[in-house]
């Protein structure tokens, strides 16, 4: 009766494993925030409709949290189930699948990442993809971030079935028209399917990988999956992994498990959608598309449906879908307000169907809409002494919350674009300042670097609470008034280490009210070692009635030009009353790094006019300078060069100020001159490993690489072998080969060769370049013993030692007496048991004695420990004694 009863619990279990088979297809977890930690969960499932008895009114969701509940199916109508009756049976979506919707909320205990999951235990069988599927168990999650400043969150919603099927020879396609009801960005990726506790499954490959067919995508950006094109007929599993981020952070994931059914040839082709994408309109503006359908078969009735997150909005757009022969045309309709300026488009998913009498072939496409704040207008910009006050129009959209100023040196000529917002930093623009609130529609820029002479352009931008910013208004440009000295040359004159000159000069102001600024005006310049500051008065001029036309000069000696740069302003004062001062501007500094046959050069400066180029001079020994190259940044490498001579340079840059008035007056100034001699400091190019074999019984390494004094350069002269013991240890310089007759080396070590090699070439001047690429190999280690020795002194198998061993560390060897007494240890790989008792020192009795060994191997890895066991029998010749039984 046990075994029939036995029997029968095991057809039973093989009955209820069928039933649950041909069920789960498809499905995902969804989730939106509520209130407080609350949220509500969704788990949609795509099941076989005409599988029964695996229908489910209930499911078990894990919550991530160590908490878990059953929840109920709530869509459909009511229905008597095969396990019991549902109040919802789900809803039927063609091609033999039901949609199963179940939904729960959950009140979480706090911030955190939560992986929410649900668990079926079996998927369709036979699918191709996944070895033994109908035993594998049906596994989807999604993952939850709760975590201040982050904000409340839904997960995206996809809007498209996974009902799709395709045909062999033909492109697969699908998309899941995802979106996310807040806004934030998608990214889409393939992942494998998952089985038991979201574990991988064994022997999973994706749907292209079994039969070696062509690519199969997906478009990271919409989602679209494409597989061109499967060459056998069957049911295939993907999963799709969709990642949403917020101002760049990820928040929360969502995965797609789903079926794709490639059906035999059959004699479809499926529709195209032809769309215009991507679409800008301002807020207030109308959209008023119309999307076309075709396809090649004038007997198939063609649909399109329309799906996003745009419907979830208000106001709603309008969409106007048909059905009839190719083509048909759709609208769509669309009030825009500002309420709908986000800092991404809005995506409106569409699929069109061909409803073929054999088979149903579909197309995707993703229709991009921004809709854009439009642009506020700079109302006034002036001069104000030495700040500037920008004005601008109060914006369109007044869900605004405050406004961006953006500047940059000299104009551009920009003008708005109807599809850029916010400011392209690659313009040369900088964010300035932000507005505290909507109504401050001025700013003043009281910035110190404000110079007298240059041009200074600004941008204004309206922000929303969302990330948005407007179109970028018109740029409108200004200066300041030059009613202070601007300094033009800064000049080193003469280099040396104590009597080093240098040539100051500046412009007078040209728009200085002296009608309300009485002379006598007076001249204060200003000086400091380095590129900042200038503090240190060195000279004051003679007081004087009246501004002239040339530029005044002021030479600075007795300093050390050669090592230093010098910083200067110039300082205004009228009736001992100081007006302003210049900005501040530097000698420019020339450094030369010598190299092999070659001499790099730069130079740097802090000056307040725009840098233009710079020509570079050069001599030789007791030479004259020649001009050798222009520059227009601020490096330049002179090559050709003879190692061992030394070299003299110095830089003439041109410069200039960007203000109407000055653009004529090109700015020249003098470097100090520095010198270096070229010397060979570039390292060879890396050798490479040829080949390399190992010869265990020897402990042997044999590997030959590249001749760099062939393939790189003539001066190497040899290399250096680096390894080291362990995969993933530091590598160690172990030989040094110099002048070799050959690129081939044999390493021998009888400890162990295990470890990872590499080697460098090395030159004449004995420069190392990098490392060749390495190689790894392993040891093979031995260590075995005899079943048997005896006693005596015939020489001949007397002790109880090891055969011979190879990469053996150390041992743990135990040996034991019949009765479980040890009576020898060792933890030497080269021990020897002469049969005495290691503690009683007598001899031990003939016998068999049994050992345990623990044997530590010298690996690539690291030491590895094996363990084995057996038995020796000790016997003993005529001249042993036997005095321990």
């Amino acid at each position: 009766m046990i075994r029939l009863n036995a029997l029968f619990l095991f057809f039973w279990m093989c009955v209820v494993n069928t039933g649950w088979s041909t069920h789960n297809r498809a499905g995902e977890i969804t989730y939106c925030h509520i209130e407080g930690f609350r949220y509500g969960i969704t788990v949609t499932t795509y099941t076989k409709a005409s599988s029964t008895q695996a229908d489910r009114c209930e499911l078990e969701v894990f919550y991530g949290d160590g908490l878990s509940d059953t929840i109920y199916r709530i869509n459909g109508p009511s229905c008597s189930g095969n396990l019991a009756p549902c109040n919802a049976c789900g809803e039927l979506v063609g091609n033999d699948i039901k949609k199963n919707v179940y939904y729960t909320e959950h009140i979480y205990s706090g911030a955190g990442t939560y992986v929410i999951s649900m668990e079926d235990p079996n998927r369709n069988e036979s699918i191709e993809n996944i070895p033994g599927s109908v035993n594998v168990p049906f596994y989807i999650e999604s993952t939850l971030s709760i975590a201040p400043g982050l904000g409340n969150n839904c997960s995206p919603t996809l809007a498209n079935p996974p009902i799709d099927r395709g045909c062999v020879g033909a492109p697969y396609v699908h998309n899941p028209g995802a979106f996310d009801p807040d806004g934030d960005s998608l990214a889409y990726s393939l992942v494998s399917s998952l089985g038991t506790e979201g574990t991988p499954i064994d022997g999973y490959v994706l749907p292209n990988q079994v039969y070696n067919d062509g690519p199969l995508y997906i478009d990271p950006l919409n989602g679209t999956i494409v597989w061109d094109s499967p060459s056998i007929s069957g049911e295939y599993n993907v999963a799709i992994l969709i990642e949403e981020y917020r101002n760049g952070v990820k928040i929360g994931s969502v995965v797609r498990d789903m079926q794709i059914d490639i059906l035999a040839l059959c004699d479809n082709d499926p529709p195209t959608i032809n769309l215009n994408t991507p679409i800008c309109l301002i807020a207030g503006d109308t959209l008023n598309e119309i999307i076309e359908v075709t396809d090649p078969n004038p007997s198939d009735i063609l649909s399109i449906e329309a799906s996003g997150s745009p419907f979830l909005l208000s106001p709603e757009p309008v969409f106007s879908s048909v059905s009839a022969p190719s083509p048909i045309y759709s609208s769509l309709y669309w009030e825009t307000s500002c309420m709908l300026v986000q800092p991404l488009p809005h995506v409106f998913n569409y699929k069109a169907s061909d409803n073929h009498d054999t088979i149903e072939l579909v197309d995707f496409e993703i229709q991009e809409v921004s809709i854009l704040a439009p642009a506020v207008e700079i109302s006034n910009i002036e001069a104000m002494g030495n700040a500037v006050l920008v004005e601008w129009t109060s914006p369109f959209c007044t869900n605004a919350n405050r406004f961006k100023i953006y500047r940059k040196v000299d104009s551009l000529g920009l003008m708005n674009d109807s599809c850029q917002t916010g400011v392209d930093p690659s313009t040369g623009y900088t964010l300035i300042g932000t507005t505290n609130t909507i109504t401050d529609t001025f700013f003043i820029d009281t910035d110190s670097a404000l110079v007298h002479g240059q041009k200074y352009c600004y941008i204004v931008t309206s922000c929303f609470n969302n990330g948005a910013e407007s179109i970028a208004s018109t740029e409108q440009c200004t200066e300041l008034k030059q009613d202070l000295p601007i300094i033009s040359k800064v000049s080193i004159k003469t280099t040396d280490l104590f009597i080093g000159e240098d040539t100051i000069g500046w412009m007078h102001p040209t728009e200085l009210d002296t009608l309300s600024v009485l002379p006598p005006y007076t001249y204060k310049v200003y000086r400091s070692e380095g590129f900042n500051s200038a503090n240190q008065l060195v000279f004051t001029s003679d007081p004087f009635q009246s501004f002239t036309q040339a530029d005044s000069l002021f030479f600075d000696n007795n300093l050390n030009t050669q090592n230093s740069p010098y910083t200067y302003k110039i300082e205004l004062l009228s009736n001992g009353v100081v007006l302003g001062s210049s900005a501040k501007a530097s000698s420019e500094f020339l450094s030369a790094e010598p190299t092999d046959n070659a001499v790099n050069l730069s130079w740097s400066s802090n000056v307040p006019w725009n840098y233009l180029s710079a020509k570079v001079y050069r001599k030789e020994s007791l030479g004259n300078f020649e001009f050798v190259g222009t520059a227009t940044n601020t490096s330049f490498q002179d090559t050709g060069l003879i190692n061992g001579i030394e070299y003299c340079y110095y830089v003439a840059t041109k410069g200039l100020y960007s203000t109407e008035n000055l653009l004529t007056d090109t700015l020249s100034n003098l470097s100090q001159i520095t010198c270096t001699i070229p010397l060979d400091n570039v390292a060879p190019c890396a050798p490479s490993i040829l080949s390399y074999t190992t010869d265990c019984e020897n402990s042997s390494v044999y590997f030959s690489f590249s001749d760099s004094m062939q393939t790189c350069s003539e001066d190497v002269i040899g290399y250096i072998l680096f390894k080291n013991n362990a995969f993933g240890d530091s590598l160690y310089a172990f030989d040094t080969l110099l002048y070799p007759s050959s690129n081939n080396y044999t390493y021998t070590n009888e400890n162990s060769i295990a470890g990872c090699y590499a080697l460098a070439a090395i030159d004449t001047f004995f420069n190392q370049s990098i490392l060749s690429d390495t190689f790894c190999v392993d040891n093979c280690p031995l260590f075995t013993l005899p079943n048997v020795f005896s006693l005596g002194s015939n020489g001949y198998n007397d002790v109880f030692q090891s055969f011979p061993f190879r990469h053996i560390e150390q041992i743990n060897l135990h040996i034991y007496n019949r009765w479980g007494e040890e009576v020898f240890f060792s933890n030497d790989p080269d021990f020897m048991w002469d049969g005495i008792h290691q503690k009683s020192k007598k001899q031990c009795s003939e016998g068999v004695y049994f050992y345990t060994c623990e044997v530590f191997e010298i690996r690539l890895k690291g030491l590895q420990k094996t363990k084995f066991s057996g038995a020796v029998h000790l016997l003993k010749d005529a001249t042993s004694s036997t005095e321990n039984p």
